[in-house]
């Protein structure tokens, strides 16, 4: 078993270096989600009798059998996906069909949303850096990682915009910058460009780049949100200051709805959909909110439709319904011998 072991853990290091520097290239985040599945997954495998005559297919489909009390659907989907990369980009032999388990879905669910008025609400009990980030992600419709990663050399104050770059899918695009953002956003640019030149007086690392061409040094790299200390890099190994976790300001939002007393179960996530939502409602066609989004599918887009509030506010339900002619007849209750 020790052997098998060490043998996984190879596996495992040359799926990283694939994952960190092929053009098949993921987030750090899903790389240590597809690591994860893959590690469990071979260490199940080896205690499989004569699992060396048994197909990959067939024993994926033995180790889902074996989660399938404790997955939930978005689990199932991250092994699928991380199993189809290892065979496909790593050893170089794609997967056959993976059979039934391999194209469950998940239930459909609205996004959470909340209404312009109770968006502001919520966000006027935020305060700092954390309040100008929920401000951008509810007036750019931006996801977690796009939002926590954004460089200055990505801001365009004249044109009101902010370019996402590889974003998911790796592709680039463009959203909107709030108008009214741009003051408090110059502040925290003074801010960060006295951070930037600190560490270039201390001759300290530069931030993480795409590629070898740039250099992590020069202001334009620098994050919009940079955290206060320096951290080791999970893939360089190097030590160097990083944007803030996106998880800090899903927990500033947190505590927000405690202060605001809201009902619904907030998230990061939820300032994207509601941006979705009220662009939907101010008219934006679908397929432009699909381009500001970076969705790959329209029908990913659609489901905004589903939970905009004009189509309740503009018809009545039928228990409202009354003839302005005719006054209701209350009928006593009685109780039945």
């Amino acid at each position: 078993m020790e052997n098998y072991e060490a043998l996984i853990q190879a596996r495992i290091a040359r799926m990283r270096i694939v994952m960190a520097t092929s053009d098949s290239a993921r987030a750090i985040t899903t790389e240590a989600s597809y690591t994860g599945h893959l590690q469990a997954f071979m260490r199940f495998s080896v205690t499989v009798p004569d699992f060396k005559n048994i197909s990959p297919e067939e024993l994926a489909r033995l180790y889902v059998e074996s989660k399938a009390r404790q997955w939930s659907v978005s689990s199932l989907d991250v092994f699928r996906n991380a199993i189809v990369f290892y065979y496909r980009h790593v050893i170089g032999k794609p997967l056959g069909d993976l059979g039934p388990w391999a194209t469950a879905k998940r239930p459909k669910k609205l996004p959470v949303w909340l209404a312009h008025e109770d968006m502001m609400n919520l966000i006027a009990c935020m305060k700092g850096q954390n309040r100008l980030m929920a401000e951008i992600g509810y007036g750019s419709g931006l996801r977690s990682h796009d939002l926590a990663s954004l460089r200055w050399k990505d801001i365009h104050y004249a044109q009101k915009q902010i370019v996402i770059r590889s974003g998911k899918g790796d592709k680039d695009r463009v959203t909107f910058l709030p108008a009214s953002c741009i003051q408090a956003l110059k502040e925290q640019e003074q801010r960060m460009r006295a951070l930037w030149e600190h560490d270039r007086r201390q001759d300290r690392p530069g931030v993480e780049v795409p590629s070898s061409k740039f250099t992590g040094k020069d202001w334009s790299w620098f994050w919009v949100w940079a955290g206060n200390n320096e951290s080791r890099d999970p893939r360089s190994g190097i030590i160097r200051r990083h944007h803030v976790h996106r998880d800090t300001l899903g927990k500033a939002i947190s505590q927000a709805v405690r202060i605001w007393g809201g009902n619904q179960r907030v998230t990061v996530h939820s300032l994207r959909h509601s941006f979705a939502t009220e662009m939907l409602m101010s008219g934006m066609p679908i397929q432009e909110l699909q381009e500001v989004m970076g969705h790959k599918h329209v029908t990913t887009t659609q489901i905004y439709a589903h939970c905009l509030p004009r189509l309740t506010t503009r018809r009545e339900s039928p228990m409202d319904r009354t003839d302005s002619n005719q006054s209701t007849k209350v009928i006593p209750f009685r109780r039945v011998a």
